[in-house]
């Protein structure tokens, strides 16, 4: 009961409530005041994120990002659940292509990035 009471408590207070031993990445929850975003990084010993989600106050999914030795992606996603943008990392820098979407999906743009620099057409 007295671990229910500090959780719901650091929800309520606007806290951040983590979590770690030697085989499991922390967990790390932070719960803003005005309640619309929640985030949840997953961090490893070496403090290198691996994997962070935010969230809208509907607790639908606004944000993920999954990046492990510097190569990942990044999605954005609007309230209705369809993802508005696809960003691809390597090296931690924005490589290949990032798609924005319409909020019905349909593809609006399509960026090239080499490095963290977009290329130019």
């Amino acid at each position: 009961m007295k671990k229910v009471f500090l959780i719901i408590s650091i929800f309520l207070l606007g806290g951040a409530f983590s979590f770690s031993n030697e085989n499991n990445p922390a967990t790390i929850i932070e719960h803003y005041e005005s309640k619309t975003v929640i985030v949840q990084d997953k961090v490893k010993e070496n403090n290198e994120i691996s994997e962070t989600k935010e969230y809208y106050s509907n607790g639908k999914i606004k944000k993920e990002t999954k990046i492990v030795n510097g190569e990942g992606t990044t999605t954005t996603y609007y309230e209705n659940g369809k993802i508005e943008t696809l960003t691809p990392y390597k090296n931690n820098k924005i490589n290949g292509s990032v798609k924005k979407y319409d909020k019905e999906g349909k593809l609006l743009k399509e960026t090239s990035y080499k490095d963290g620099v977009e290329i130019k057409k």
